[in-house]
């Protein structure tokens, strides 16, 4: 019973204003009952420590651990009496200051003084690395500015030859509808310019390119409809449409030329250029492009037509204000349409000098006196007023209204070197073309190192002038294709140069693929220069139907093409290469390149040549 009444005691401490209340288990105190021994020689007792404050109930204990060494239990000699011990220390420890000592030395004022300077010295300290911080901003260099892109700009453009790219109505032939059938493969392929070349109603004698109708679209391509589905459709998928514009020359069947053979006073006489000739042939030395003489005798008006081009293709007098308000007309009539930009077909060619000049010779060795690089073509090529009416040209788009406020885009067509395309970019001051086209990679072949690829490389941007944009292409219609002049062993390399190097790259057709130039025999080719010139000439080799399958026709139709497919369509097509577990395909290389071309240092980064290892590495 004593012992119950002891655990329940409550024991009072020296310290400051505290009481503290002793536990004693009860084991342990019935175990030393029961032995006679001291409690506290082999137990443990539990202290609850009770702090009494000011205004607060007696019942209000907080508990904690008793130092075991300052308890004592004590049996006196073996009787049920028990007296535990607490043993005192004199250090308190430290409790803090209370509330009248922290106010002594709040209004102290030594302690106000040091406040003062520490509060002072930190809003020092903080203004001081302000102003640090706006001097670095103000004076440390800047990088200038991203300029803004245009669409054109960031975009692959995808040069689609239509009438060898999808047959939908079963007659051989590649038509618009073909092209809108895969616009999602263009689209997952990162394409959103596709660069159409020409559709417009012609003569026959040049694939579509002696146009006898700037305004319509030929039937066997479909119909004005067609071609509006696939802008409507394209700009669905905020993709754009570029067309071929053939302002140099028409077809010998164009109404215009109809009339104008005519002479006489009506309107079109002037349309093109005509001369009586000088001693019974032809005005001068001028060559075709084709060779032979530029000047064919016209039955009808008895006099020399000028055709740098095929014979049924005369060239247009640009220096006749009705024929440029007409080529305006039509320029504006597909702005209508809705049509994002053009390609000018033959700009180094629109303008000529006097005609009763003759060009000098060039001095080519080799070279006989009716091919066109007998002369050196300084009356007929890269006039300045060539450059001039594409500046003109390039201004009629400015001025356009676009409904959505979209920049409409001007490229040349021009082979020529990077000194004469130049010019296209600015004439006096006025902004020209966006682009010429840049054909200094379409020469590379098997053999050319990476001295070779940086010479071809640096001849245009060496050349062109501040803050133009450049362009790349490594191969087109006119030229053989890249896997067939490099092998299948630098194709990707030559892909991925492309894509990589600074500005907008050119994409023909079946090139991301891998396609070679097809094998044409004589009775199976269409190109004209192939047919009469020489078969060796023949564009057709580059031009054969995209490789979609490997079904029957490359699944380019279901009738036989236009022109044979290349016999590789087996293995090499489109579907082959998307299948799952194809591996590292050519298309699975130039669908990566496209994406890493999103990133900015491909966008806006400046171009530098690293390294030309041993003439086998190019890097930059």
């Amino acid at each position: 019973t004593r012992l119950k009444e002891l655990q329940g005691r409550r024991v009072h401490s020296l310290g400051r204003n505290t009481r503290n209340n002793l536990k004693i288990s009860e084991k342990s105190l019935k175990m030393s009952e029961n032995r006679g021994e001291p409690a506290a020689s082999e137990e443990k007792a539990a202290l609850t420590k009770e702090e009494e404050k000011p205004n607060e109930s007696m019942n209000d204990t907080r508990t904690t651990d008793l130092d075991m060494d300052k308890v004592k239990f004590i049996n006196g000699n073996g009787s049920a009496d028990a007296r535990v011990d607490i043993g005192h220390s004199d250090d308190d420890g430290f409790c803090g200051l209370s509330k009248d000592e922290l106010m002594k030395y709040a209004n102290d004022p030594y302690w106000i003084k040091v406040r003062w300077i520490m509060l002072a010295l930190f809003w020092l300290a903080w203004l001081g690395m302000l102003v640090a911080a706006i001097i670095i901003i103000v004076l440390a260099p800047k990088c200038p500015p991203r300029p803004e892109l245009q669409w054109w700009q960031k975009s692959s453009i995808y040069q689609c030859y239509p009438r060898s790219f999808q047959d939908t109505n079963g007659d051989g032939v590649g038509d618009i509808k073909g092209v809108e059938r895969h616009l999602d493969y263009l689209f997952d392929n990162n394409v959103t310019t596709v660069w159409m070349n020409s559709i417009f109603k012609s003569g026959g004698q040049d694939l579509n390119y002696d146009i006898t109708d700037h305004k319509a679209v030929d039937g066997q391509f479909g119909t004005m409809e067609d071609l509006k589905w696939l802008i409507t459709s394209m700009h669905k998928k905020s993709m754009k449409i570029v067309l071929d514009f053939v302002p140099n020359h028409t077809s010998r069947n164009h109404t215009w030329f109809m009339e104008s053979r005519k002479g006489g006073d009506n309107k079109y006489k002037d349309f093109y250029v005509w001369h009586p000739g000088k001693n019974g042939g032809p005005p001068n030395n001028w060559l075709s492009l084709y060779g032979g003489p530029a000047w064919t005798k016209d039955p009808v008006r008895n006099e020399y037509y000028l055709h740098q081009f095929w014979p049924e293709q005369p060239d247009l007098n640009l220096r006749n204000p009705d024929v440029l308000k007409e080529l305006e007309d039509i320029l504006t009539f597909w702005l209508n349409e809705g049509v994002d930009g053009f390609n000018v077909v033959g700009a180094a060619h629109l303008f000529e000098g006097d005609v009763d000049e003759d060009e000098p010779v060039a001095n080519v060795p080799g070279v006989s006196n009716d091919e066109y690089a007998y002369l050196d073509h300084t009356q007929t090529t890269f006039l300045n007023e060539s450059y001039a009416i594409v500046a003109q040209w390039r201004e009629l788009l400015d001025n356009h209204p676009d409904p959505l406020g979209n920049y409409k885009f001007l490229m040349v067509d021009v082979y020529g070197s990077p000194n004469q395309t130049m010019g296209f970019f600015e004439n006096n001051g006025l902004k020209g073309a966006d682009l010429p086209t840049n054909t200094e990679l379409v020469d590379l072949k098997k053999g050319c190192d990476s001295q070779c690829v940086a010479n071809s490389v640096h001849s245009w941007i060496t050349n062109i002038p501040d803050n133009r944009w450049s362009n790349w292409m490594v191969g087109s219609r006119d030229y053989s294709r890249i896997n067939t002049r490099m092998g299948e062993e630098y194709l990707n390399a030559a892909n991925m140069l492309l894509l990589s190097l600074p500005g907008t790259p050119v994409v023909y057709y079946g090139d991301e693929i891998g396609m070679v130039d097809g094998k044409i025999s004589p009775a199976q080719m269409k190109d004209p220069v192939g047919i009469k010139i020489s078969n060796d000439r023949s564009r057709d080799p580059a031009r054969t139907p995209m490789q979609w399958t490997s079904d029957a026709h490359a699944g380019f139709s279901d009738v036989e093409p236009w022109l044979p497919v290349n016999p590789d369509f087996t293995y090499k097509n489109v579907r082959a290469q998307q299948a799952h577990g194809a591996g590292w395909t050519n298309l699975e290389v130039f669908k990566n390149i496209t994406v890493l071309r999103k990133e900015p240092s491909f966008q806006w980064g400046r171009y530098e040549v690293w390294a030309l290892s041993n003439n086998n590495i190019y890097a930059f």
